[in-house]
């Protein structure tokens, strides 16, 4: 009961954050082939009527967290801070605009240790912040490849960074991402919590979703959305479907019951 809480307070905390900062980038996004859709910039949702639902999830949130756990609280304000400092310039900043978007991935994996009171693995860190970093400069790319030269006036970054620069970033972070996962599945660790180092099988799937992820960047089909791909590229939903089932295998095999 108390983990589903805090899955509900934190989705209508960052659900507030993409209120607020669609109305920000509200010029911006109608620039764009894809956000100019979105409620708020297609003129569906006035700004007004955004702003002050987004304001009630906000005290929702809080009031939730503050019932929750102090500790809770702290994490949830230190996403919204980071969020706020984003929308408000650092995401004209180049590189910490990514790393700030990075940084809600790795507060909410804090925030569900937090929640349930339990040990935060090193090990889910470090995949999760290499992963989030991948995702968050694949983007950026598709960005800079979609918009080719109106990129600046939909983000203003963009014009700071350049397709050969982002392909050496993906690169460097492709290797730390799956070398990371590789460490995690034969450390003493994961060895020990388990009680089997057979998860390292499970790596010839994140191997296979992380090249096919950077093969969609190159054809540039669709990889702005992380999400988007997940669900509609079939070679990618299947590698995180059969990881998610191996996984499961090997674990429940050698668990000691």
């Amino acid at each position: 009961m108390k983990t589903a809480a805090g899955f509900l307070v934190f989705s209508l905390t960052s659900s507030a954050v993409y209120i607020f900062n669609d109305i920000l980038d509200y010029d911006r996004d109608k620039i764009h082939p894809a956000k100019r859709n979105r409620p708020i910039a297609s003129g569906a949702l006035n700004k007004t009527t955004a702003a002050i639902f987004g304001a009630v999830l906000l005290i929702i949130a809080a009031v939730g967290a503050s019932q929750l756990s102090t500790s809770f609280l702290i994490v949830v304000g230190i996403y919204l801070l980071i969020n706020i400092l984003y929308g408000t310039g650092l995401k004209e900043v180049i590189l910490l605009d990514v790393f700030c978007i990075s940084s809600g991935f790795l507060l909410r994996v804090i925030s569900g240790a937090v929640i349930i009171d339990v040990p935060i693995s090193k090990w889910l860190l470090v995949c999760t912040l290499t992963m989030s970093l991948f995702l968050g400069f694949a983007k950026r790319r598709h960005e800079l490849v979609l918009l080719g030269e109106v990129g600046g006036s939909h983000r203003k970054v963009l014009t700071e960074y350049s397709k050969e620069f982002l392909d050496q970033i993906i690169t460097v972070l492709t290797t730390t991402t799956v070398i990371s996962y590789l460490l995690y599945t034969i450390s003493e660790e994961t060895r020990a919590k388990f009680n089997t180092d057979k998860l390292i099988f499970t790596s010839l799937f994140v191997f296979y979703g992380v090249f096919r992820y950077i093969w969609l960047i190159d054809k540039n089909r669709g990889t702005g959305d992380p999400s988007k791909v997940l669900f509609g590229d079939a070679g990618i939903a299947a590698s995180v479907a059969l990881w998610f089932l191996s996984a499961i295998v090997i674990i429940y095999h050698y668990l000691p019951y």
